[in-house]
């Protein structure tokens, strides 16, 4: 009686284990090649050492005495946010905070001045953001684009936060026109003043992110002068979330 031949498992196994292997190889390869076409149809050029992006904030951003640094990115963008500090050295600076971070491939640097100034002490900020991918600034209609919020939807916001007038017996006088009237009065014709306010907010505010969410800086005092007189002189920094990067 013959015997049967008995089928070696272990081999088929490892025959299938190389057939898979092959093909996942094969679809990285293709992968990666079909990247570097894309790529470079897009860009014209392949990716150098220098275009490579680094996800560290501190590649980009150096501390050196009392001035923040741009490095590996382009001369210009730190000549000009050098000469945006130096603005602040005839100031008597009491604190300096100093906040990086790289979100959705835009490095964001924001520093912050306790200024020392009678009647009282205020703050003041700078910021600069960064398309780390086409190594240019991005401008303040970039990142409200980003994150889908309007100059006009930020003034209304204001308006309703800091310049509604509560008491509408209050007497206000225009800043502008010098008109005067009671806050009933003022309040009513809102949609004008959010106007003005819209009109100064790409002069006066400043852009950052931190935490993964968009903020905007202003001096309320600006505002205050396109809408109606107030009784003091204090500088009040306000920081305002816009939205999430």
């Amino acid at each position: 009686m013959k015997k049967k031949k008995k089928v070696n498992i272990y081999k088929n196994d490892n025959r299938r284990f190389l057939l898979v292997l092959a093909m996942v190889i094969s679809i990285v390869i293709s992968m990666f090649f079909y990247w570097i076409y894309a790529y470079y149809h897009k860009y014209g050029s392949l990716p150098s050492y220098d275009n490579i992006m680094h996800f560290n904030a501190d590649y980009y951003v150096k501390v050196k005495g009392d001035m923040v640094y741009i490095e590996n990115i382009s001369d210009d963008i730190n000549n000009d946010f050098l000469e945006r500090q130096k603005n602040y050295s005839d100031k008597e600076i009491m604190d300096v905070d100093i906040a990086k971070g790289i979100y959705d491939n835009i490095l964001s640097v924001k520093i912050k001045y306790l200024i020392h100034e009678e009647p009282v002490d205020y703050e003041d900020v700078v910021s600069l953001n960064i398309d780390l991918f086409e190594k240019k600034v991005i401008s303040n209609e970039e990142l409200l684009k980003k994150i889908d919020v309007s100059y006009k939807e930020i003034a209304e916001s204001i308006f309703d936060d800091y310049i509604k007038v509560d008491d509408i017996r209050e007497k206000v006088t225009d800043a502008i026109t010098e008109e005067e009237m009671t806050g009933e009065e003022f309040n009513k014709l809102k949609e004008k003043y959010i106007i003005r306010i819209r009109e100064k907010l790409p002069q006066i505010m400043n852009m950052y992110i931190e935490d993964d969410k968009v903020y905007g800086s202003f001096n309320l005092m600006e505002i205050n002068k396109v809408c109606y007189y107030v009784n003091n002189d204090m500088i009040i920094n306000v920081y305002k979330e816009l939205g999430k990067i």
